[in-house]
């Protein structure tokens, strides 16, 4: 994604439980309260220097100054978008405490009266913060407001190799409790694409803490992160989330079949992965997996991912080398927007087939079941359908291939 980097890091999270006791069978209705969690939203580093079009007008501002920006996309605005941003920067002079001066208003001047002195941090001197509030109107949406906390370095090295350390987390959060037959669950609506809505779209999922232990993992890949878009196993049950109240005050979960948790079931390494059928941008079947008699390879894409078309032109004239019916190339698109979805499509070589869902990354179904949470991965499998190889980009997909043909006289040319 060309916005700020999403890091979804554990968090212990410090409200202490307070449950009721719901049946866990039939439609649920959880509701939500806005509690006070800090939960990591973004990890990063200050910048050397301001964003295009960003001023820093403050004649009393000496010292160093490092920039960051926090993701401020507007109702409907996608996730990838990289337009919206409420833009800040730390100043560190050499004889004074550092400030924080935050572009609250938006109109991309960072001036003195929008100065903020920083606060030590109470665990580690290391690091200063503020809490700053930023509010939506007049965009289609619902007026809104989110706080943030913004914590940077206590001391400025932009020298640094990893650059100076940028952490910001959203501090109120609807928070719901759930106890099922003694099993006490936390639950957090994750506003992770920063439009102060709880609207489904990519970034937004639940935060499940399902043991009571007070503590979450928040990386799309970790047991507590979940997709709304993908059925929620939990020890009591399985579940899909039917609806969700923009607001964040509560969401309808519905018991899921195991024939709808079966369609998001990963697959492991080694399983003969059953005939699939996907759809292409125009609609037209694609079929993928099951026994084939040929290898197939599938390359997980994002348009907006800098080196995915690079990968996929250079596996194309392999590809094709080894021919089709020997080894066919299905491109499994993570876009959400099917214009930028065609538009990549369009300046890739022919040879593959290219399969569009509208989901995004852990959203999209596809890519759950081979495990792919990320562009530029890509998934081997033999000619009787078995899982024989995952990995990331075209040279990690050679190699795949040119495994697979010292072993199968199939792929020898």
């Amino acid at each position: 994604m060309r916005s700020a980097v999403v890091s979804l890091f554990a968090v212990l999270l410090g409200a202490a439980p307070c449950f009721g006791e719901p049946s866990a069978t039939g439609v649920k209705r959880l509701e939500f309260r806005s509690e006070v969690q800090n939960i990591r939203a973004v990890d990063g580093a200050l910048a050397r220097d301001a964003a295009p079009g960003i001023t820093l007008s403050c004649a009393e501002i000496s010292g160093q100054v490092g920039y960051g920006k926090v993701p401020h996309r507007q109702h409907g605005e996608r996730a990838a978008s990289a337009e919206h941003f409420v833009h800040f920067a730390v100043a560190y002079p050499a004889t004074s405490s550092p400030v924080l001066l935050f572009d609250a208003d938006g109109d991309r001047t960072l001036t003195c009266a929008e100065r903020i002195p920083l606060l030590g941090h109470p665990q580690d001197p290391s690091l200063m913060f503020r809490t700053v509030t930023v509010s939506w109107k007049d965009d289609g949406g619902a007026p809104r407001t989110q706080r943030y906390r913004i914590t940077v370095p206590a001391h400025l090295d932009l020298s640094a190799a990893t650059g100076a350390r940028l952490f910001v987390d959203l501090v109120d959060v609807p928070v719901a409790r759930w106890s099922v037959g003694g099993r006490d669950s936390l639950w957090i609506l994750f506003d992770g694409n920063f439009n102060g809505e709880f609207d489904r779209g990519f970034g937004d999922g639940l935060l499940i803490d399902q043991t009571g232990e007070r503590r979450i993992d928040m990386r799309p890949k970790g047991q507590n992160f979940f997709s709304y878009h993908a059925p929620l196993e939990l020890p009591w049950g399985n579940f899909e989330v039917t609806e969700v109240d923009p607001k964040g005050r509560s969401i309808t979960l519905a018991p899921a079949s195991e024939a709808k948790v079966r369609e998001f079931r990963p697959f492991h390494s080694g399983e003969v992965v059953p005939a699939l059928e996907c759809r292409s941008g125009a609609g037209s079947p694609v079929a993928i997996a099951g026994p084939s008699g040929r290898w197939q390879l599938l390359f997980f894409w994002l348009s907006g991912c800098a080196s995915c078309k690079a990968e996929m032109q250079e596996l194309t004239p392999l590809v094709a080398g080894i021919g089709p019916e020997r080894l066919s190339a299905v491109g499994i698109s993570l876009d959400e927007d099917p214009v930028t979805y065609l538009g990549f499509v369009d300046s890739i070589a022919a040879g593959w087939s290219h399969c569009y869902s509208g989901r995004m990354l852990w959203d999209n179904a596809m890519a759950r079941r081979f495990g792919v949470y990320a562009p530029s991965e890509f998934v081997l499998l033999d000619p009787e359908g078995r899982l024989v190889a995952h990995g990331h980009g075209a040279q990690g997909a050679k190699e795949a291939i040119e495994a697979a043909s010292l072993k199968a006289a199939s792929l020898k040319r």
